[in-house]
């Protein structure tokens, strides 16, 4: 039987990282992993990137603008495989969801919702080829908003589920290993999702340990030969103190001082 999900929808994306790190500064404990923010961290990352280009189209800058949304596309490819799933391995997020949520993935659309989405990127990547500013800056700013909405419903709707989930006693590290990350963690193109996600993170923390929530979670569903290789991505990634920050709850969770 699937988790039934709260009428109360989340008002502000806000409050869902708030949820996030509930036990990071109000108590002496330190914060338990949460693993879905492997995807709900990922959609800060792409609102982030999504500001960065708009902002340099408002300011004339059409070439770095241009770099910075084939790089972002090419890191939401990657992250669409976690939402999708891939052919050969993972069943990807949103069918997990269907599976252990009732369908609500289907029931609320969230399929075509990034199949109309990925058809306005196509029509942003043809913008940008024709260097003209006023038909990119149109286009971009649509598929834009279209894409935050799609993220922001998918952070009201799912994540409640996901919470859900762990309220039943659901292996949620094994849930994350087997029918999202696995077929993604291996591909050739993993690196540099790593490298650019942590790095957006930081730029855009949003006044909270985007980070450490994100690095804490990838760390709890590491092999330790992955975390090895993870780990020093990461770290040339990001700053030391936001390194050590993430260490440092890595540390204690390893001897048990959680």
């Amino acid at each position: 039987m699937g988790c039934t999900c709260s009428s109360a929808a989340i008002d502000q994306v806000q409050e869902l990282d708030e949820q996030l790190i509930v036990k990071a500064s109000t108590s002496v404990e330190l914060p338990q992993p949460v693993i879905f923010a492997l995807i709900r961290n990922g959609h800060e990352v792409i609102r982030g990137r999504l500001q960065d280009i708009k902002i340099l189209l408002e300011r004339g800058e059409l070439e770095m603008a241009t770099s910075e949304w084939a790089n972002l596309r090419k890191w939401y490819h990657t992250h669409l495989l976690l939402e999708l799933g891939t052919e050969k391995g993972a069943r990807g997020f949103l069918r997990l969801l269907d599976k252990h949520c009732d369908g609500i993935s289907t029931k609320e659309d969230f399929f075509a919702g990034y199949g109309s989405v990925r058809l306005s990127e196509e029509e942003v990547s043809g913008a940008f080829e024709t260097t003209d500013m006023f038909q990119i800056k149109a286009i971009f700013y649509e598929h834009k908003d279209a894409l935050f909405d799609l993220l922001k419903r998918e952070d009201e709707k799912l994540m409640p589920c996901v919470e859900g989930m762990a309220e039943r006693n659901l292996d949620l590290k094994q849930l994350m290993k087997r029918d999202v990350l696995d077929g993604v963690c291996n591909t050739f193109g993993f690196e540099s999702f790593v490298r650019y996600g942590f790095g957006t993170l930081e730029k855009h923390d949003g006044g909270m340990p985007r980070v450490r929530v994100y690095g804490y979670a990838l760390w709890a569903v590491a092999t330790h030969k992955q975390w090895e290789q993870w780990e020093k991505w990461i770290k040339e990634s990001i700053l030391d103190e936001s390194f050590e920050e993430l260490n440092e709850v890595i540390q204690a969770d390893k001897k048990g001082k959680r």
